[in-house]
């Protein structure tokens, strides 16, 4: 599977992560680790098979150590490429530091908390890359569904999302054959077919422009450049779907 630049970093984040006053370089750490630490743990979870729990570990460990102690965020350049990348490379490289520790510690006779689901890691880092941006495209997939969830809640408009979802999403995610809108219709209490058609067409209106809220989050706010990354994710997706 290969996969395109998704998404592109806040570089003006990153610069400020590096900043000198305090207060400046705390806030923006805290807004990059917020966005870019869920990404990690799926990554360690799926593609190297740790354990949930230890996955987080693994992660709140290299941020203490190699973000905040050695200053890693310092080192990133755009012109040199993507800050995910570096952020991925240190991680897998922390994670065989840590699994070799580990090791030499389980060898010594000394006790190991957990060393659950260590695979040996991935020897081609294109397909590491490739595995991190699926990885990212679900967080942020993820993320934009729990949005919209949200907002309907709050906007009191179960029967949007009940469409949305049981028609399209759950047939998308499950690759199940989708309900007819005569089940939807009596499922939510909706008057006709055509009615329940236009919920699906509301509903879909606001996942895409949920998306690239959640898009903006991570690629600014300019929207030539949110919707390349949208058309970024629709193709790694359209792959994973079809691999």
């Amino acid at each position: 599977m290969s996969s395109q630049h998704f998404p592109t970093t806040i570089w003006s984040l990153v610069r400020e992560a590096d900043h000198e006053r305090t207060v400046v370089r705390t806030a923006a750490l805290d807004q990059l680790l917020r966005q870019y630490a869920p990404a990690m743990v799926s990554h360690l979870v799926r593609r190297k098979r740790l354990s949930r729990e230890h996955a987080e570990d693994i992660v709140q460990g290299f941020i203490v150590e190699k973000v905040l102690e050695k200053g890693l965020v310092g080192k990133a350049d755009a012109d040199r490429g993507k800050f995910r990348t570096l952020l991925l490379t240190a991680l897998d490289r922390y994670l065989a530091s840590d699994f070799r520790a580990a090791s030499a510690q389980k060898r010594g006779g000394g006790r190991v908390s957990s060393l659950e689901g260590l695979g040996a890691p991935i020897a081609d880092a294109k397909a590491t890359g490739d595995a991190f941006e699926v990885e990212w495209s679900r967080t942020l997939m993820d993320q934009a569904i729990d949005r919209m969830k949200d907002e309907c809640d709050t906007s009191d408009r179960p029967d949007v999302w009940g469409v949305f979802h049981d028609r399209l999403l759950r047939p998308t995610l499950d690759r199940t054959e989708p309900p007819s809108y005569d089940a939807l219709v009596e499922r939510y209490h909706i008057k006709t077919p055509a009615q329940a058609a236009n919920l699906l067409i509301t509903g879909k209106r606001m996942f895409a422009r949920v998306l690239r809220s959640v898009i903006a989050d991570y690629a600014g706010d300019d929207d030539a450049q949110i919707q390349n990354e949208m058309d970024d994710l629709m193709q790694i997706l359209a792959r994973q779907g079809t691999s």
